[in-house]
């Protein structure tokens, strides 16, 4: 490598990576020596070493990752991959909706999936913090979430990155990171220092190499866990579902970021006295001193998303084979008046014709029906196993913190399923009930006088 090559390499860079002597001898020597340090620290970086058992229960003591880890595997083949999956099924379906359902299914995957990447989540009250760089947050917020600021002086640069951290609670100081083949590599402080600086002296976009930082670090409320991202990273959409609050942090940053700063937050902490009844704006000391610090940890809502998908698409189904029905129905009744008017056969044999086209076509949507369902039940038994492992039930005794979109979804669903299977309209009822949804007694009204018409009515397959 040559001095041109990478440029000037300032005296930060020549002491972090042990380069004094070198520096003497001639700035080529520097060069030289600060590649192959930095070239040590990035082959570790980019190795694909699979965890062990012990590393993964470390992640997180209270949630069996391994076990989860391969119910998530078979799910996704379930859905994605087996010829018999969901995703197959559909594509040679007559469902109108099946692209968008697909989207929906790897979305909902995409996000499970987290938990396998970032298992420090799971049963864990989590909140966001966003800052335009992400060391301003290590700088102003330690003090604040930290047990000890002494903890994190020797993660601290000069070097501003966009890697975003996930930190948890932990009686040990202790660093790794992701990489871009979903592998864990442990850090001490150094590595990460001459990694930080290596990737900017070299002009390495350093969130092409790493996806994300874990710092397992003593905290002031152990049960909690808190993610650092720039205002304009990812997280905020990608762990949404597990968080129970995003803030961002407006510090000294000029006007022009408050945009970024407000959009898709709670709330955006500045520095300064602001008005208690602003609802956009609060000042750090009020937010120190009211930061609720909730223990209710969010309810994910996978099954329940998953139930919203497959009752769209039943739903479906139901209304065109009752449609199919009722026009074979027609047909039947104008093809028995013909016969009794003493019309032409010719005009007999087109009715007939057409009633033997919509029957077929009857028969083809009652087996497509038939088939989804099938994958639907495999998937809906997975789906129910892994919301056991992930606890995301609510218990009688429990305060859980609940999304909207998760009683929406259960909401939805309700309506969905009302007309053709009362056992899972009742079932939605009772999960509305553990939601403390709002419309839940004129849901149960509803229910009620939908009843004696449930009894007397049975699916549209028959």
């Amino acid at each position: 490598m040559s001095i041109s090559s990478i440029g000037y390499i300032d005296l930060d860079v020549i002491n972090l990576f042990g380069l004094t002597q070198e520096f003497h001898k001639g700035n080529q020597k520097v060069f030289d020596s600060f590649y192959q340090h930095f070239l040590d620290v990035l082959s570790k970086v980019m190795e694909s070493t699979p965890p062990t058992q012990e590393e993964l229960k470390a992640r997180n003591p209270d949630f069996d990752v391994c076990a989860f880890s391969e119910k998530f595997k078979a799910l996704d083949e379930l859905i994605r991959f087996d010829e018999n999956g969901v995703e197959e099924r559909l594509s040679y379906t007559f469902y109108p909706d099946a692209t968008k359902t697909e989207r929906r299914l790897n979305a909902m995957l995409d996000s499970l999936e987290n938990l396998v990447l970032y298992p420090e989540l799971n049963g864990k009250p989590s909140y966001l913090f966003a800052a335009a760089s992400i060391d301003s947050l290590f700088q102003d917020f330690s003090g604040f979430l930290f047990a000890d600021e002494k903890d994190i002086q020797s993660l601290r640069t000069k070097r501003a990155h966009s890697v975003p951290f996930l930190i948890s609670n932990s009686s040990e100081v202790s660093l790794e990171l992701l990489n871009y083949s979903n592998t864990r590599i442990r850090l001490n402080s150094l590595e990460y220092k001459k990694l930080i600086y290596g990737c900017e002296e070299c002009d390495l976009a350093l969130n092409q190499i790493v996806k994300m930082f874990f710092l397992r670090i003593p905290l002031k409320h152990p049960d909690f866990c808190y993610v650092f991202d720039t205002v304009n990273g990812t997280m905020k959409e990608r762990l949404g579902r597990f968080l129970i609050g995003k803030y961002s942090w407006l510090g000294s940053s000029s006007s022009s970021d408050i945009t970024d700063m407000v959009r898709d937050y709670d709330l955006t902490i500045c520095q300064g006295k602001i008005d208690p009844d602003n609802t956009v704006f609060c000042d750090f000391k009020r937010f120190k001193k009211e930061f609720p610090f909730s223990s209710r940890v969010p309810i994910y809502g996978f099954y329940d998303e998953f139930l919203s998908i497959r009752n769209s698409v039943i739903a479906y189904y139901n209304r065109e084979i009752k449609q199919e029905n009722k026009l074979i129905n027609s047909l039947s009744r104008a093809s028995a008046k013909f016969q009794d008017a003493t019309k032409a056969a010719s005009e007999d044999d087109e009715y007939k014709a057409l009633t033997n086209e919509r029957q077929e076509y009857r028969k083809e949507l009652k087996k497509q029906k038939n088939t989804l369902v099938e994958s639907f039940e495999c998937v809906k038994e997975m789906m129910s196993e892994i919301r056991e492992l992930l606890h995301d039930i609510i218990k009688s005794e429990e305060k859980r913190f609940v999304p909207p979109h998760v009683s929406d979804l259960v909401f939805t669903s309700f309506f969905e399923v009302r007309e053709w299977s009362p056992e899972d309209a009742n079932s939605l009822i009772e999960r509305m009930a553990t939601l403390d949804r709002p419309q839940l007694p004129m849901i149960e009204a509803f229910q009620q006088n939908k009843t004696a018409e449930y009894s007397s009515k049975e699916t549209t397959d028959d």
